[in-house]
């Protein structure tokens, strides 16, 4: 077919938003939750729906099995370890920003995946797997070597990505980084918000 029949996609898996962007001009957010459906109450509840995302997820939290999908496991850390249902959350929120995109039946997609910059060989390879329903061709990337990579700044660049739940750090030298170029730390935003909120606490 014509060149005009791929669309190309680009998303950016955070550990608290989950952010799409098509070259058909499309661009969505969401947050990174996913909700299950207790029972056929809750199934009622959401018009037949099983699964729930986002915002309204955490809206309706005590109806629902909320995941995050994100915030721990081998897609963020080299050591981290997915449950089942992680990897289940993680595919439903691939296919679900995939869906934001709104890509006509019958055209290629083509990806790139942004991934923490720590993501484990498993991790990335979980996240190619959850793709591979939905895309055509994907190729997984550390976020902030995309950041890099955008802005054309392909020698002696150190990005510093901080996020909710992780901080990235990725040294740029000319070539694809490798698993030594690259830093994520559990510090991050949400740590910051905590003892934030602690301090207030404390002193009223």
């Amino acid at each position: 077919g014509s060149m005009s029949e791929i669309v190309y996609l680009g998303i950016d898996l955070g550990t608290s938003r989950t952010s799409i962007t098509t070259s058909t001009g499309v661009r969505e957010t969401v947050w990174s939750y996913v909700g299950y459906v207790k029972d056929h109450v809750a199934r009622k509840k959401f018009g037949g729906r099983d699964i729930i995302y986002g915002k309204e997820a955490v809206d309706n939290r005590l109806a629902l099995d909320v995941v995050r999908p994100l915030a721990g496991g081998s897609i963020k850390s080299r050591d981290g370890k997915d449950t089942e249902q992680m990897k289940k959350a993680v595919k439903d929120l691939v296919e679900y920003a995939v869906s934001l995109a709104k890509v006509p039946a019958g055209q290629t997609i083509y990806a790139v995946i942004g991934a923490p910059a720590e993501a484990s060989v498993e991790g990335r390879s979980a996240l190619l797997e959850a793709a591979s329903n939905c895309i055509d061709s994907v190729i997984v990337c550390s976020e902030p070597f995309a950041v890099a990579y955008g802005l054309d700044f392909l020698d002696d660049t150190l990005v510093i990505d901080i996020g909710a739940g992780t901080t990235d750090l990725c040294r740029v030298h000319g070539t694809m980084p490798t698993p030594d170029d690259q830093r994520t730390h559990e510090v991050a935003g949400d740590v910051v918000d905590q003892l934030f909120a602690k301090l207030v606490k404390e002193k009223h």
